[in-house]
């Protein structure tokens, strides 16, 4: 939309121009009936979409899809009744990550988020602080491309304060190759390029998963040199 402005106001597009096309989508929608047919009923979208069923088979297939890549130091499932306190580190989407995790577990969650996808030395030496409060912890990483250096370095260094920890990967499967000593590692496919937009329903299904449900993932992607196509444990 701002090309197009731009374009009028440079002179590259003209105002005749401009009302043409205009002109040629009201006559189409008038053809079709679409001014007769504004209003939308609640009632029906709620038939159609966004109901109960569709939610929980939604859930169920986020649960199939999520893959359990490691489980090697034994840390996974988390037990929802122990009343544990469990910490959500992460770059991207921590909050909505963490309520999913609140939604299943029996003791209080916390969380930390770093202000960059690329955290300084400084926050992650804050984020270890942090963890010290927390009996297990979850670092949700995140890239669209190769994981920044700061993430790795999270991971390594909550992974070294000795509690419980598992990796979520909640953008591509490929981020075990940057810190590939990590026994506990989960791939859950819910944030694309554009980490703003939210996917709660794999949020949801990685915290059911951390927390016992059975996945049913396979990686979608060879990790080369880690896990072929195809690989996924099961509890």
């Amino acid at each position: 939309m701002e090309a197009l402005l731009e374009a009028l106001r440079s002179g590259e597009l003209t105002r005749a121009r401009v009302d043409a096309s205009v002109r040629r989508v009201l006559d189409l929608k008038c053809r079709y009936g679409a001014f007769d047919r504004r209003e939308v009923s609640p009632e029906a979208a709620e038939r159609i979409s966004g109901n109960a069923a569709f939610r929980a088979r939604a859930g169920a297939m986020g649960v199939a899809a999520t893959t359990l890549v490691r489980n090697g130091e034994g840390v996974l499932p988390f037990d929802p009744r122990d009343g544990r306190r469990t910490l959500v580190a992460g770059t991207t989407q921590v909050e909505e990550i963490a309520a999913a995790v609140d939604a299943v577990a029996g003791g209080p969650v916390s969380t930390w988020r770093a202000a960059t996808t690329d955290p300084s030395d400084a926050e992650i030496a804050e984020a270890v602080r942090t963890a010290r409060g927390a009996d297990r912890i979850v670092v949700a990483t995140y890239s669209s491309g190769t994981l920044p250096a700061g993430q790795a370095r999270l991971v390594r260094a909550l992974r070294a304060t000795g509690r419980p920890t598992a990796v979520v990967a909640t953008g591509l499967p490929y981020d075990l190759a940057s810190f590939p000593e990590v026994g506990t590692y989960l791939a859950g496919y819910a944030i694309t390029a554009r980490p703003q937009r939210v996917n709660r329903t794999m949020h949801r299904a990685a915290a059911e998963v951390l927390f016992g449900r059975q996945p049913g993932g396979r990686l979608p992607v060879t990790l080369a040199g880690l896990h072929p196509y195809g690989h996924g444990l099961r509890y």
